[in-house]
C-alpha cells in the first residue's frame, strides 16, 4: 500500500530534481502538483471511489443534505425504488406531496419531489470525497490510482519547469495509466448473465417530468 510520502518520493526521482523534496525551493510545486492531480480526477467515475451512503427524509421538507463522505449523488432510491433524475427547474416550484419519485441535484444538497410526506430512507450512490492523505497515510489515490496521479503530477511539474519533450512523455504515461482505470472499471461494471427468474438490475435514468 503506497503511502503518500512513497507516491511524492517516487515523483521526485522520476523527475530527478532534489529541490522538489522536503525544505527545497521547490517543494511547495510538489504539493501543488499532487493536490491538482488528485482534484482533477477527483469528479472521475473509477471502480474504487465509488460511494453510498442513506438519509431519512421529513415530513415536508423537499431538500436532503448529501451524506457525509460523497462528493456527488448520481442515483437515488426511495424504500428501495429508484427514482428519476431530472433537471432541478422541473421540480423545484412543484408542490405536491407523497412518497417521492424524482430528484434534482442542488447544490451540495437534493430535492425530491413528490415533497416527502413522511419519513423514507433515501439511499445515495456517487462518488466519494476522499481527498489528499496525510504524509505517512494512503488512500486509493495513492494506491489504486498511484500511476495515474504520479504521470499527472509530472506533467504539471514539467510543464511548469518548462521541460516540454519531458512533459509529452509523461503525458503518454498518464494516457496509459487512466485507459487501465477505464479499462478496469468497464470490467468491473459488466452484468453478469442471469439466471431464469431474476430481476434486471434497476439503473439510474434521466427523466423530464414534463414529457414522461
Amino acid at each position: 500500500m503506497a503511502t503518500l510520502d512513497q507516491l511524492k518520493t517516487r515523483i521526485i526521482l522520476e523527475i530527478d530534481r532534489d529541490d522538489l523534496g522536503a525544505g527545497g525551493e521547490a517543494e511547495q510545486a510538489l504539493i501543488d502538483a499532487y493536490t491538482d492531480a488528485i482534484e482533477y480526477y477527483s469528479d472521475t467515475s473509477f471502480w474504487f471511489n465509488r460511494a453510498s451512503g442513506s438519509a431519512n427524509t421529513i415530513a415536508g421538507v423537499p431538500t436532503l443534505s448529501l451524506p457525509a463522505g460523497l462528493r456527488f449523488a448520481d442515483s437515488l432510491a426511495c424504500n428501495g425504488d429508484v427514482l428519476k433524475k431530472v433537471a432541478l427547474a422541473d421540480i423545484q416550484d412543484r408542490t405536491g406531496t407523497g412518497v417521492s419519485s424524482h430528484w434534482a441535484e442542488t447544490g451540495n444538497s437534493v430535492q425530491l419531489w413528490p415533497i416527502p410526506d413522511g419519513t423514507y430512507l433515501i439511499t445515495f450512490h456517487g462518488l466519494s470525497s476522499v481527498g489528499i492523505p496525510t504524509g505517512g497515510s494512503s488512500n486509493f489515490w495513492t494506491t489504486e490510482a498511484s500511476k495515474l496521479i504520479v504521470a499527472r503530477s509530472k506533467v504539471g511539474l514539467l510543464r511548469l519547469f518548462k521541460e516540454y519533450d519531458a512533459m509529452q512523455a509523461a503525458q503518454a504515461e498518464e494516457a496509459e495509466a487512466l485507459s487501465r482505470l477505464r479499462s478496469e472499471t468497464r470490467r468491473r461494471a459488466t452484468t453478469p448473465l442471469r439466471a431464469a427468474g431474476d430481476e434486471p438490475w434497476l439503473g439510474c435514468a434521466s427523466f423530464n417530468i414534463n414529457r414522461g
